[in-house]
């Protein structure tokens, strides 16, 4: 708890914990099919006796005719009673003691609905007179009906399309929405129309008006004396007024769904350093997904402007050794487990009134598991100083607000220093305990594995060399056959690790670990031509082995082909092929 004395300090104490009110909420999705739900069969139209395809799949849209959404909540307060009961104290005299009785559930709002969305298109077909203008606008609507039976009936009808005014540009997005609250005796319904369109790319333009109440007009109710709004109803309706927004929303960028760029590459240095530093400008966007939208509300009573912003903090590539490689020529040997760095999503959202009145809200969510995020929030609000605890898993959600501070102590200094303090608990444990642990897991892991195989490097380099003495001679022919005719002659052919030259090795790491594999490299020349496929595994070639467990390698070749001298480099997941002219060694 946070309070502010006479001299403006600010005190912090811990005050017993109250639960003041609660609310809980319930959603579930169904499908239902109307042939079902009427008792009939799906396929009672299909009279030909010819069966179809089985091999043809249905869209499970075609099947599903609507689906419906209920939801019920109740939310309220705990009250806890105060009963006084008279006691007789041990001296003979009398009192009156004041006991806590065990708390009671006051429910404020109870409410329960259903939301139903058909597929119209499957419903009433696309023959007929529903080929026909106006109902052929129906085949690409979505429609939905909401239905609120508690605590006051209530139902929504939406339609939405999307309508392309002239052929070739981007399509607004309009959806309509007709808001029954009250009885047609009583008012006419309620409107609002939304409309969007993408203005930029990632860029979405929305324009949303709400009518409030429509009263009926006045050469109706002179007509009919009976419709129109009683004095309670009018009471009831104050708040309901019209609302005009504008808004401007900025989607996050969403990254490739394949890598462009091989990482290995990366690391050797083999990359432009253009290239390089836009792969990496361009990670870093990818990572931070930045969001934000703005709005500009305005009633007749008065409006608002909202801002909202987040993007990802502490996000990156796992720390770790330069292990590239789960492959070893002993198969594959996965390292533990270890998602990139779990980021922090930042959620920002401020509301400026025309007073000038600032309300505003800063949350941070992460990702604890696969499915479960927990997030932690502070703001300003009418209450005062509020701090949100919340936590989500598989679309459950639970949310727990606490007020640190109330509204009448409330001031800026104590509610920077309430976001302060979780923001720093939080970097102090992040890096200071949990990457520091992660990445030291990871190390030994990787170092335990590389000793594992290190150990059969010398078994390895014996078996290579015996397949190379049996090659030999054999090999030795071939080539100088392929001399005498000016075709491809491998001089000299080096594979294993080789530290990257753009940036300084880590510590073990700077020496090269290389092995002499031209004679196995000679022997798949194949007609003055050699080519290895991208997807063989180098170390598995017959004369190969693997120098370097669990490291990224590279093969360079020093060939000769029509009298002149070639070279060629590449990693384990790239192709080769020779002669080819980009390989000539210029002098």
């Amino acid at each position: 708890m946070i309070s502010v004395d006479e001299d403006d300090d600010v005190q912090f104490h811990i005050p017993s914990p109250k639960v003041t009110s609660y609310g809980v909420s319930y959603s579930f999705k169904t499908p239902v099919s109307l042939p079902q739900l009427w008792g009939t069969a799906e396929n009672e139209e299909d009279t030909s006796g010819v069966e179809p395809d089985s091999g043809e799949d249905v869209p499970d849209e075609e099947q599903e005719h609507m689906h419906v959404i209920w939801n019920a909540g109740v939310t309220g307060g705990l009250a806890r009673p105060i009963k006084k009961v008279a006691v007789e104290y041990q001296d003979g005299t009398e009192g009156e003691e004041r006991i806590e009785m065990p708390p009671l559930l006051a429910s404020q709002n109870f409410q329960f609905g259903a939301t139903v969305t058909p597929n119209i298109q499957t419903l009433v077909g696309t023959k007929g007179i529903w080929a026909k203008h106006p109902f052929s606008l129906l085949k690409d609507s979505q429609i939905s009906f909401n239905a609120l039976l508690l605590p006051a009936p209530t139902l929504k009808a939406s339609i939405a399309r999307a309508f392309q005014p002239i052929p070739g540009t981007k399509p607004f997005q309009v959806s309509v929405t007709s808001i029954h609250t009250r009885s047609l005796g009583e008012t006419a319904p309620s409107f609002e129309i939304q409309v969007s369109r993408e203005v930029a790319k990632q860029k979405i333009g929305t324009m949303t008006w709400n009518s409030g109440v429509v009263q009926w007009p006045e050469f109706l109710l002179s007509q009919f004396p009976s419709i129109g709004m009683g004095a309670q109803s009018a009471i009831a309706s104050a708040n309901e007024v019209s609302n005009l927004q504008f808004g401007l929303i900025s989607l996050p960028k969403q990254g490739q769904a394949a890598i462009d760029f091989d990482d290995d590459d990366e690391e050797s240095g083999e990359m432009d350093e253009d290239v390089r530093h836009l792969l990496k400008k361009k990670r870093q966007i990818d990572q931070s997904a930045e969001a934000w939208q703005t709005y500009l509300q305005v009633t007749p009573g008065g409006g608002a402007f909202v801002l909202s912003y987040s993007r990802n903090l502490f996000s990156g590539k796992p720390a770790d050794d330069p292990v590239k490689t789960e492959w070893s020529s002993e198969g594959y040997f996965p390292m533990p487990s270890m998602d990139q760095a779990r980021a922090v999503r930042l959620e920002i959202s401020s509301v400026l009134g025309l007073d000038m009145t600032l309300n505003w809200t800063i949350k941070g969510v992460r990702r604890v598991g696969e499915y479960t995020r927990v997030g932690l929030g502070i703001g300003i609000a009418d209450k005062g100083i509020m701090m949100t605890v919340s936590w989500h898993r598989l679309g459950q959600n639970i949310n727990i607000p606490i007020i640190v501070c109330p509204a009448s102590e409330a001031t800026s200094g104590a509610a920077a220093l309430t976001a302060i303090f979780p923001w720093l608990a939080y970097c102090a444990i992040e890096f200071g305990y949990i990457r520091p642990r992660d990445r030291k897991l990871r190390r030994q892991a990787a170092a335990k594995r590389h000793r594992e195989l290190k150990k059969l490097i010398p078994k390895k380099r014996e078996e290579s060399l015996q397949a190379i003495e049996l090659m030999t001679d054999q090999v030795q022919r071939r080539q100088a056959r392929e001399e005498a005719q000016d075709g491809l002659v491998i001089q000299k052919a080096e594979y294993g690790y080789i530290p990257p030259v753009n940036k300084k090795p880590k510590n073990g790491f700077a020496e090269p670990r290389v092995i002499d594999v031209t004679i196995p490299v000679a022997a798949l020349v194949n007609r003055g031509q050699l080519v290895i496929p991208g997807k063989t595994i180098k170390f598995q070639i017959l004369g190969f082995h693997d120098p370097a467990p669990l490291l990224p390698k590279r093969l360079k070749i020093w060939y000769r082909f029509q009298g002149r001298d070639h070279f060629v480099e590449a990693g384990d997941k790239e192709d080769i092929a020779c002669p080819m002219r980009t390989h000539f060694i210029s002098e």
